[in-house]
């Protein structure tokens, strides 16, 4: 109905608005007047006016004009003074979809904005944007700004940092760090890049301890779960928000969150104890080639060259702001996709040229070990929700996920079957080290562990995050504080150093304790639990099927466990 003159006096009234406000007087043919009084007249004026169009909605044109009024009303009161009438935009943004009344205001404004609209009808699909090459190099760089997120844990509170901290994972409030707006083809590259790390050059190895056939037919059914569990773990997301941790407290409390903890902590810390081994092997036989030393013999005792990297991790370890790290991920990047491709070019003119080695199609004794290990070739389910939570469309994640994980896991199958096949049961255990002894393979092989030395920082960062949670170390930003953090970090790479001087004789086995108590869980029991509780409405048969698959993981973890530990080399 029609507000009376009286209705908006008084509604101007109990607004603070002057008396000279109520001299807009309520005519049909005042649509002009209040107009003009919106765009030049006083702030009280003005109001009066926007009193006016907001409670008159019967008046001819009101509905075409109001969110125009409003507009104008808004930024007008935000000043608290009248616009100059030259100012060239007096009602600034309509709207996203409009623009500016100047824009508009133009012949033939209003058709072309209306002709560049996107059409959107229903069940329409937007094509998809060309990937960029900058959309490559700033995916392959921003493994610092989104890692410590991708684990469920932020940077530490303190000037130097670069987000301040929930207490624990249990804080209901959690900020996601990505920021939105990321293309789907920059999310794409994004989400190959985290999955694909370097245990993939150890792959070979697991074909041929447990043979080809049993091997790509598992790696294609862990595929497959991994990115079921993935999905799953996305549509607890879109009920409740929050990261990995977070839900784990929504579905089970803090028993719930406490497991997710520990199994990012442990495995953490088991990935940054192989990597010490993972640059050891690599340096030995690449290092002498690559500065030529006679013969490409390079000779130092493996215990100092541990150290070496121990007095190079502790200072990476100390660092806080992990936007620090973004050039040296684009640098490690760069290394593993080289290290990466150059190795698959040699296995295949090697083949060419002297024909696949023989391999066996199935190996009882290794079947165990290989279910814990390939584990953590999908461990990077923790890269589900900061992705998703990067994406300008995130409707569109559920397609990335489904076309990057089949893509993944033919590629893993392809590369492990060439290396098998290139090298049969001499396959060493990380590929590369099967590559002649010259400056090509030396370059492979410095390259692939100088990605390895870059990574470990972003590695070892949750676990830090984790532990210093857990025992409530001070976030204090002074410098006395902040060595106590140091000496506790240094306290911890020692830690990860002595664990793999331990494993080193049955690297083997440790990878797959790792996989199965760590990675596992993380990819194929606990998504199935925590959709069971705050997962969407499902049927009796799919909750079923989520109890037999995390199940079948329960059981596939222990055996795994008890496999690597019974059969531990001393």
């Amino acid at each position: 109905e029609h507000r009376t003159y009286g209705a908006v006096v008084e509604a101007a009234e109990e607004g603070g608005v002057t008396d000279d406000a109520k001299e807009v007087e309520l005519t049909p043919g005042g649509l002009d007047e209040n107009t003009r009084l919106l765009g030049t007249g006083s702030p009280a004026q003005a109001k009066a006016a926007h009193i006016r169009f907001e409670y008159t909605p019967e008046e001819e044109g009101a509905d075409m004009t109001r969110d125009i009024h409003r507009s104008m009303y808004d930024d007008l009161a935000s000043k608290a003074r009248a616009r100059a009438r030259s100012h060239p935009d007096v009602s600034e943004l309509l709207h996203p979809d409009v623009g500016t009344a100047s824009q508009i205001a133009q012949p033939g404004g209003f058709r072309r904005q209306h002709l560049g609209k996107p059409v959107e009808e229903p069940g329409f699909v937007p094509r998809l944007r060309r990937l960029r090459i900058t959309d490559v190099l700033q995916a392959l760089g921003e493994d610092a700004s989104i890692f410590f997120h991708v684990r469920g844990f932020y940077g530490e509170g303190g000037e130097d940092d670069m987000l301040s901290a929930p207490s624990s994972l249990l804080d209901t409030n959690l900020d996601l760090a990505v920021a939105s707006g990321a293309s789907t083809g920059r999310t794409t590259v994004t989400f190959i890049k985290a999955m694909v790390g370097t245990f993939c050059l150890y792959l070979p190895r697991l074909f041929a301890n447990a043979g080809w056939l049993f091997s790509v037919t598992t790696l294609l059914v862990v595929g497959l779960v991994s990115t079921y569990m993935m999905l799953l773990l996305s549509e607890c997301h879109d009920i409740h928000g929050g990261t990995y941790g977070h839900l784990g407290a929504k579905a089970y409390g803090s028993v719930g969150a406490r497991m997710i903890e520990v199994s990012i902590l442990l495995s953490q810390l088991g990935y940054c104890a192989t990597y010490f081994t993972f640059v050891l092997r690599n340096l030995e036989d690449g290092l002498g080639w690559v500065i030529d030393l006679p013969g490409g013999e390079f000779v130092m005792n493996k215990n100092t060259l541990i150290c070496i990297q121990v007095l190079l991790y502790v200072p990476m370890s100390w660092i806080r702001d992990m936007r620090h790290l973004g050039l040296a991920m684009l640098i490690a990047n760069a290394c593993l996709l080289s290290s990466f491709g150059l190795t698959i070019g040699y296995n295949m003119t090697h083949i060419s040229t002297h024909g696949p080695q023989p391999m066996e199609a199935f190996e009882p004794t290794g079947v165990l070990l290989f279910l814990g290990s390939v584990m953590i070739a999908f461990e990077g389910i923790g890269l589900v929700i900061p992705i998703k939570e990067s994406m300008a469309h995130k409707e569109d994640f559920r397609g990335v996920v489904v076309r990057v994980m089949v893509a993944l896991t033919s590629l893993y199958a392809f590369f492990a079957l060439l290396g098998y096949s290139t090298y049969g049961k001499h396959v060493d255990t990380f590929v590369t080290l099967n590559l002649p002894n010259n400056s090509l393979g030396g370059f492979v092989q410095v390259a692939y562990a100088i990605a390895v030395l870059l990574t470990y920082p972003l590695q070892l960062f949750p676990a830090l995050r984790i532990l210093e949670n857990m025992l409530h170390i001070s976030k204090s930003t002074s410098t006395a504080q902040k060595w106590m953090k140091n000496l506790f970090r240094m306290g911890v790479v020692l830690g990860t150093a002595y664990v793999a001087l331990v494993a080193g004789k049955s690297f083997d086995n440790f990878v797959s304790l790792v996989g199965a108590t760590c990675a596992l869980p993380l990819a194929l029991i606990y998504p199935a639990l925590l959709h069971l509780r705050v997962g969407p409405t499902h049927s009796a048969g799919r909750a079923a099927l989520h109890v037999g698959l995390a199940s079948l993981g329960l059981v596939g973890a222990g055996l795994s466990t008890f496999t690597a530990l019974s059969t531990w080399k001393q």
